[in-house]
């Protein structure tokens, strides 16, 4: 397989004749043994006529031939691995594999494991997407919180509410292999051409309904509302799982239990080899939909094939980024504990919201001996911003421009709050440490001249953002294995290993890979 990229063409020509060019580049025609497709497709931002770029795949006996003719002559070529699961795992064993957390991880490990006739065991500790809808829905409502099923546990994880953005820069054949299951569980056609493809919320929750009957009809079993509280270990080796229902016999354990999994953490502390993480903390930020397309698409803002405009900004004078954007989303009120706010961001499919919004946020490290430290940095955090709401989870909010001049926010301009659960006035200064408003008020100066109005004076800021990734990492050996505790497996944002649906879910499938040879 051959990739053709720098195929530039305006917006308005089809993809057809992107599939022409690269063809022609390589001086070959569509045949019975030549084959093309789109491979990926991205907008080219960076002029004044915007433009569509493409990376088309090409299928032809002549490939070695084509590299070594077309190598530096100004078209990039690369081989294709593809991944084959079948060359992967190896054949089940005397007892069932378990895995805990039904993130995007534990899904994709529980998925693969069980198309390899392994017939696995996932426990998770919340309900089903269809529950986690009306619990959600209900906190968000009511302000009242399930501990165990909300938009930070449950079938899914942590990403079912979010813009389901699939963009990684892991670089591992995986990815591709990935990004085809989930369009098909999905449902969306092209899905995995798109440069920064991204799924939605609602398209989230039929993806995790499509893997979870294809389990159960190989032979797997997911329990819901089932939690693991403890391991017993026997001479350094998984013999079994305790939940806070029964206990399992088991040799083998993938523990993806997401990065909110706070309690199980230190339940198995001192079990197994946990050290510090770095991680990040800051506050959401909410623009206008349309000034955010019109900085970055000019006058083609709003154009139909361009849908709602991205951006990630990354200030190294000031070390701090922007996260997870959702174009014309919601702040969601993402709290897993009582007494806490959390933010999160939310899109669904369409990205049609008033607004659009974005971490920034700024890294950070524990750097004391215990390794859950930075965990009850997040919960400080999050209880400072429950307090400054004024209780029933409402969250506090202020202007850039009273950031700036260290005053609370009285009453937002012209960007209304999205968060749901109600918002008061505060100030954040107040609130963080004095490194990371000095961070936060810079690295906003640096993007508004990058992306024009970013820095306007009414943009919103809510806080707080703290479950960026997990502040702990669980530290594993070259096959995957927890040190001292053979035969579990950690993997995905929880255990510390990835960052995103796309990348955690590529680390629960070379988990589960590792877990059966």
């Amino acid at each position: 397989m051959l990739y053709v990229s720098g195929i530039e063409l305006p917006l308005e020509e089809s993809e057809e004749t992107a599939v022409a060019a690269a063809l022609a580049r390589c001086g070959l025609r569509a045949s019975g043994n030549v084959t093309a497709r789109i491979y990926k497709r991205a907008v080219d931002a960076r002029k004044k006529n915007l433009r569509f770029s493409y990376t088309v795949s090409i299928e032809t006996p002549e490939e070695e031939k084509l590299f070594r003719k077309l190598a530096g002559k100004g078209v990039t070529l690369r081989r294709a691995s593809l991944y084959r699961p079948e060359e992967r795992f190896g054949l089940p064993g005397k007892t069932r594999p378990v895995i805990a957390g039904f993130g995007p991880a534990g899904a994709f490990a529980a998925l693969l494991l069980a198309e390899r006739g392994f017939r696995p065991i996932v426990l998770e500790r919340g309900g089903d997407v269809e529950e986690r809808r009306a619990a959600v829905a209900r906190f968000r409502e009511t302000g009242i919180l399930d501990p165990e099923t909300n938009i930070q546990f449950g079938e899914g994880g942590a990403g079912t509410f979010s813009d389901g953005k699939l963009f990684t820069r892991v670089g591992d054949e995986r990815c591709d292999y990935v990004l085809g299951r989930i369009e098909e569980f999905s449902g969306i056609p092209g899905l995995a051409a798109l440069a920064h493809p991204h799924v939605g919320t609602g398209n989230l929750y039929k993806m995790m309904k499509g893997i979870r009957e294809r389990i159960l009809n190989l032979g797997g079993e997911i329990r819901f509302h089932e939690k693991l509280t403890d391991l017993r270990i026997e001479n350094g080796r998984l013999r079994g799982v305790v939940t806070d229902k029964n206990e399992i016999p088991c040799e083998k354990l993938i523990l993806a239990a997401g990065h909110s999994a706070r309690d199980t953490l230190a339940a198995l502390k001192g079990k197994l080899a946990m050290e510090p993480k770095g991680f990040a903390i800051g506050l959401r930020i909410e623009h206008k939909r349309r000034d955010i397309d019109e900085a970055m698409y000019g006058d083609w803002a709003g154009h139909p094939l361009l849908g709602s405009a991205e951006y990630r900004l990354v200030s190294k004078e000031f070390n701090a980024f922007t996260f997870c954007m959702c174009p014309g989303g919601t702040v969601v009120a993402a709290a897993s504990e009582e007494g806490g706010v959390v933010t999160n961001g939310m899109s669904e499919y369409a990205r049609d919201g008033e607004n659009s919004n974005a971490a920034l946020v700024v890294p950070v490290r524990y750097d004391g001996a215990d390794p859950l430290g930075g965990i009850e940095w997040q919960r400080e955090l999050e209880r400072a911003c429950f307090l400054a709401g004024g209780g029933g989870y409402a969250a506090p909010v202020q202007t850039f421009g009273d950031l700036l001049a260290g005053r609370k926010t009285v009453s937002p301009g012209s960007i209304r709050p999205t968060y749901p659960r109600g918002t008061r006035g505060a100030d954040f200064s107040t609130i963080l440490a004095k490194e990371t408003t000095d961070a936060i008020i810079g690295a906003m100066g640096e993007f508004g001249r990058r992306v024009k109005g970013f820095d306007r004076s009414d943009a919103l800021f809510t806080g707080a953002e703290t479950r960026t990734s997990s502040p702990v990492r669980l530290t594993r050996n070259g096959n995957f294995e927890a040190l001292g505790a053979a035969g579990v497996f950690p993997a995905g944002e929880g255990a510390g290993y990835a960052g995103g649906i796309l990348s955690a879910a590529v680390d629960g499938i070379r988990a589960a890979e590792r877990s059966t040879l």
